[in-house]
């Protein structure tokens, strides 16, 4: 990569990342190394999670509290609540969808009856599935505005990539140069496979994702370190439930 001239003996080190990128195996983190700002980036990274949309409401409508279920749109017994086309819709895809879940071992699925609890209309009793979730999601499982849907962090993001830098700038007396990086998963859980990953759009949000930071050094901490860090825009939850409407 290109070297910047330097201006100062601290510019001459930021600017010194453009030729020592692709520098491995340095143990000294003051080192303008790819290594060293990677760890810089990952380590704000690391604070950001990958959500992804998982089946399920709460019986009682409302609440957050289990047994979470999905209806059966075919059963008779909830004609009573099913009984736009479109819903019928929303549902059978939720429903192909937990299968995919399923299949990867990210729930399990229990047909049965149960009892919807509806502060407008009172106890229903309906037909469908009880879902219990993979203990991996349990910890971060939380309700989401969406009708039959809730969410579950699965893993967290790291550098995939760099592609450009910038030359050395100053901002409030600290220099600095932006990096423009590609991002992947990390730990991601042990229940989520390739097929989840697609259906529930993280595959392609993260793929897709493409990310700007400041990376300077700290004098103080004797490392690199990343100036205002910023949250990579990521949606799958989003792009999951627009498709759903979308049916």
């Amino acid at each position: 990569m290109k070297l910047f001239k330097s201006f100062s003996a601290f510019t001459l080190t930021v600017a010194s990342v453009l030729t020592l990128m692709f520098t491995t195996g340095c143990t000294d983190e003051s080192i303008a190394s790819s290594n060293n700002i990677k760890s810089a980036i990952n380590r704000e990274l690391a604070k950001q999670s990958v959500w992804i949309a998982l089946v399920g409401s709460s019986a009682r409508e409302g609440s957050n509290k289990p047994p979470f279920v999905i209806l059966d749109p075919r059963a008779k017994i909830n004609e009573q609540m099913v009984v736009k086309k479109h819903r019928q819709a929303y549902l059978n895809s939720i429903i192909n969808y937990a299968f995919t879940l399923q299949n990867s071992g990210a729930l399990r699925l229990e047909n049965g009856y149960f009892d919807i609890h509806n502060p407008f209309n009172g106890t229903i009793h309906s037909y469908g599935f009880v879902v219990q979730y993979n203990q991996e999601l349990t910890g971060s499982l939380s309700v989401l505005p969406y009708y039959g849907l809730v969410q579950a962090k699965i893993a967290s993001l790291e550098v995939r990539d760099f592609i450009k830098t910038t030359s050395p700038q100053k901002k409030n007396g600290v220099e600095y140069v932006d990096i423009t990086f590609t991002v992947q998963m990390n730990d991601l859980a042990s229940c989520i496979n390739q097929d989840v990953l697609r259906e529930s759009f993280a595959l392609e949000e993260v793929g897709n994702a493409v990310t700007t930071y400041r990376v300077f050094f700290n004098k103080d901490t004797q490392r690199w370190e990343v100036l205002e860090p910023k949250h990579v825009i990521i949606d799958p939850v989003g792009r999951y439930y627009r498709k759903l409407i979308g049916n």
